[in-house]
């Protein structure tokens, strides 16, 4: 039986805190050997891309699943480590990973982006009440 396809959009190559955040959990999918993965890298900001070295066994790993071209199939899980107004659900299931905000709203581009995916992760109760108590209504255009 094949495993199912997981596409991963993150900044696995970037010096930052999403960086590691999404090296972490990259390397724990990985290691649980459930999936078959591959990753668009994506930029985080001005940050370096030089996060990964080729000689390091376990970033070797991340480095042999990284894309350049577009996929050729639809993944069964589409996970996205990023900020929720870029997530794009483009799996049959879709995950969002993001740190949140640590504040008392969220915007409501963020409010459209958590809505895209069908699991939100996030890593603070804060962050998880913030995200669940915002409400915005849309305006008849």
């Amino acid at each position: 039986m094949s495993k199912p396809f997981m596409f991963i959009q993150a900044p696995v190559q970037t010096r930052s805190g999403y960086g590691a955040h999404s090296r972490d959990i990259v390397h724990s999918l990985i290691e649980m050997d459930k999936f078959e993965i591959l990753i668009g890298s994506l930029k985080w900001g001005s940050c370096p891309m030089n996060a990964l070295d080729e000689n390091n066994p376990k970033d070797k790993l991340i480095l042999d699943r990284i894309i350049k071209q577009n996929l050729t199939r639809q993944p069964d899980i589409g996970v996205e480590i990023r900020i929720p107004n870029e997530y794009q659900a483009i799996g049959k299931f879709n995950i969002g990973i993001t740190a949140g905000i640590e504040t008392s709203i969220v915007s409501p581009e963020w409010v459209e982006g958590v809505n895209r995916v069908d699991l939100n992760i996030v890593p603070s109760n804060h962050s998880r009440d913030v995200f669940v108590a915002t409400g915005w209504a849309k305006e008849n255009e």
